[in-house]
């Protein structure tokens, strides 16, 4: 190999090697931009829905669309938002009171598991209050998701706007001769995307209220802000059904035992009903991935590009999925003529 060509291909190397630093560094801005694209198909889905039942064009079936989200978000601000906000810091401190009960019971032994007092407690584990007490860290917290909503939403709508300009964009950077099958390919991935976000939204929605009507009627105190969190944690598999569990024993142990057990009996009916009943009917259509598939692609999401990733990895591995059948595996398996 000649002195060129090693230069080359060293030029080659340490361009891939910047291209890959700077993907890591923007991993940030990348993850806001696929949500983006992902919240974006959904509410072009809906906007061709209204489209098709209404004499409304898509774009003002879009604009009706939106109206309704902000009319319902400011709706549920007005009547529900200061419930909420109430409910959620009588439970945090509910959490606080659970964990020093947990620390004390550790601290005297753990009902005689080991020596009293032969390890302390409040070194290794941190303080409930130093860990939800802190509402300087609340609320930036709080400022950080809320830019980061308000930033989505705007990629949402101006993707879902037109979406043909941005699907050209794409086609654009391949060649001519490929322009069809990747075109194909992108369609069949916001198709996955679309059935999955169809499937979700549902459960979520039966989730929030066979939540609500179980709490109530076993008389878990913040009933509506654990079916509110119920609902919103079907949207990730496998941990958010768990986290969501955790989060209604809590409440019931801060009031006896008996209501802590009774949580954990509503939990797991609820998501028996989710698992093989509610999700095998609104799914039927959708791309369902393996219980392994599904939390490895949440492990990689979450590890490249954080909550966000974590969240939204188990659409963004649907259409990656589907990118892979539609560009190599039905390809290979098609019968050659």
């Amino acid at each position: 190999m000649s002195a060129r060509e090693i230069t080359i291909v060293g030029v080659k190397l340490l361009a891939f090697g910047f291209s890959l630093f700077l993907l890591w560094q923007a991993s940030g801005a990348i993850v806001i931009i696929l949500v983006g694209v992902v919240m974006g198909l959904a509410l072009s889905a809906a906007a061709d829905a209204i489209a098709r039942f209404a004499p409304l064009s898509r774009e003002a079936s879009l604009a009706v669309l939106i109206g309704l989200i902000l009319v319902a978000v400011g709706l549920g601000i007005w009547s529900g938002g200061t419930a909420l906000i109430s409910q959620l810091q009588s439970y945090l401190q509910a959490v606080q009171t659970v964990g020093r009960q947990l620390q004390e019971f550790l601290a005297r032994g753990a009902g005689g598991l080991f020596p009293e007092g032969s390890i302390n407690f409040d070194e290794a584990m941190p303080r409930f209050a130093t860990v939800f007490g802190s509402a300087a860290r609340l609320f930036a917290a709080l400022s950080e998701i809320a830019v980061n909503v308000v930033i989505i939403a705007f990629l949402a709508v101006f993707f879902a706007w037109q979406p043909s300009v941005y699907r050209s964009g794409v086609l654009a950077l391949v060649p001519q001769d490929k322009r069809s099958t990747i075109g194909q390919a992108v369609d069949r991935s916001a198709m996955a995307i679309r059935n999955w976000l169809a499937g979700q939204t549902i459960s979520m929605v039966v989730v929030f209220f066979s939540t609500l009507i179980s709490l109530l009627l076993v008389g878990m105190p913040y009933a509506v802000l654990l079916a509110f969190i119920s609902g919103v944690l079907t949207f990730v598999p496998t941990l958010g059904p768990f986290l969501s569990g955790v989060a209604i024993v809590i409440a019931g142990l801060s009031v006896s035992v008996e209501l802590g057990l009774y949580g954990l009996g509503v939990y797991i009916l609820i998501q028996f009903l989710e698992t093989y009943l509610v999700t095998p009917l609104v799914q039927n259509e959708a791309v369902h991935l393996p219980p392994a598939a599904t939390l490895g692609a949440q492990l990689v999401g979450g590890a490249i590009f954080g909550t966000l990733g974590f969240a939204f990895a188990v659409p963004l591995a649907a259409a990656l999925r589907a990118l892979v059948l539609e560009l190599y595996v039905d390809r290979i398996t098609q019968p050659k003529v």
